[in-house]
């Protein structure tokens, strides 16, 4: 295995997508999954079957199946490599493995990775000598944001990182607006919300959802909303307040709350219609009726507007989900196909969420693309189909002129 080659496989989508990976583990192939690492050089198939030896702390397992991949310097692996280590307990190997000093070729997220792997191993000073030198990095701050919660070594770190960002004034200069929003991340891990609250009032780096996530995760969810109520009535663009609260009252399970906040935006023409992101949310809690029932309860200017660019089709997912596919496949078979963005792929989903697996299979292999190529795999392995499933998938070092609809 090569660098360049793993990368150009990464980068191209080439080999087992991760959603089907994490199928296949979730029915149970691991023998599979190892087997395409091994055979085939699948990262996605080894970084997959890792996760479910290492969460079985079946790490001597995991470790073989990461070292090839590891050891070849491309920093996915060495990163994925680093975590089985750590967790096997063999910290020095894992230190050895991420330190970038240690290597010809050197990735941009090298030194982001090797922090990690230092507070995880309890060496807080090591990790503060790498945030005081790379405390504008996006990618060192990144990890700093991510790292496991509670224990003292990245309670400490982080506090080191976030009084550096603090002393620099000029931090929306320096850095990015990445950088900034990457400074409230590390404030709400640590409960700073004063000076969250500081910087969410002068609307600075897109910081209002880290101090809502800060303030609820003390307890203080009448605050926020409060907070929120507020700053939409005076607020020059209300909107952005208007979507925290309804998310706010949707994690809080109230629901007819939240569509009450802001169903005065769902006839709007202009970007600020929250409508679909009310259906997303409403799906995400699993209430598909009550998201269903708000896409037809438009009014004919709007669905005249709306029906054919996304409309249309978020009826008709939201149809599939409530039991409703054989209605849903009426409407469509009903249109002329030229009318019908997506629309085989759109038929083979519903087909399957019908019941007619078969003849959703059968669409499926006739369709071209490598969504088309996932969607095949997600159905065989649903009907435990899943050698069949791996093999419907083209070659490790087949090239993917598509993005599939998941990345890992």
């Amino acid at each position: 295995m090569k660098i360049d080659d793993l990368q150009r496989r990464f980068d191209t989508y080439s080999g087992t997508l991760p959603g089907v990976v994490d199928a296949l583990l979730d029915h149970g192939c691991l023998d599979l999954v190892m087997a395409a690492a091994e055979e085939r050089e699948d990262w996605f198939c080894a970084v997959g079957a890792a996760r479910e030896l290492g969460a079985g702390s079946a790490f001597e397992r995991a470790w073989a199946v990461i070292e090839p991949f590891a050891v070849t310097g491309w920093q996915p692996a060495v990163r994925a490599g680093a975590d089985v280590l750590l967790r096997w307990g063999r910290v020095a190997e894992a230190l050895e493995l991420a330190n970038p000093e240690q290597r010809a070729h050197v990735a941009d997220d090298a030194w982001g990775d090797y922090l990690g792997v230092l507070v995880r191993a309890g060496r807080a000073d090591e990790a503060i000598c790498v945030v005081t030198s790379r405390v504008h990095d996006e990618r060192t701050l990144r990890v700093l944001a991510e790292l496991p919660d509670g224990t003292a070594n990245a309670d400490r770190v982080l506090d080191e990182a976030i009084r550096l960002l603090g002393a620099d004034s000029g931090i929306a200069r320096r850095g990015s607006v990445n950088t900034g929003i990457l400074y409230a991340r590390l404030l709400a891990r640590r409960g700073r919300t004063e000076t969250l609250r500081e910087l969410a009032d002068a609307d600075a780096y897109g910081i209002l959802p880290f101090y809502l996530t800060a303030l609820e995760a003390q307890g203080r969810d009448d605050e926020a909303e409060a907070y929120l109520r507020a700053r939409m009535s005076t607020a020059q663009r209300p909107w952005v307040y208007e979507s925290q609260l309804m998310e706010l009252l949707m994690r809080r399970h109230r629901f007819a709350e939240a569509i009450d906040a802001v169903d005065h935006t769902f006839e709007s023409r202009s970007d600020h219609n929250l409508l679909q992101s009310a259906l997303l949310l409403l799906a995400e809690h699993e209430r598909h009726d009550e998201a269903l029932a708000l896409t037809e309860n438009r009014s004919a200017e709007f669905k005249a507007d709306n029906e054919e660019c996304w409309l249309r089709s978020s009826r008709w997912w939201l149809m599939g989900e409530t039991g409703r596919a054989d209605a849903a496949l009426a409407e469509l078979e009903g249109l002329p196909p030229e009318r019908v963005a997506d629309r085989e792929g759109t038929l083979a989903w519903l087909l399957a969420r019908a019941g007619r697996t078969e003849e959703a299979i059968a669409l499926l292999r006739r369709l071209p693309g490598i969504t088309a190529v996932c969607d095949l795999a997600l159905a065989l392995i649903d009907q435990g189909r899943c050698a069949e499933a791996l093999a419907a998938l083209p070659a490790t070092d087949a090239r993917q002129d598509e993005r599939p609809p998941q990345h890992g």
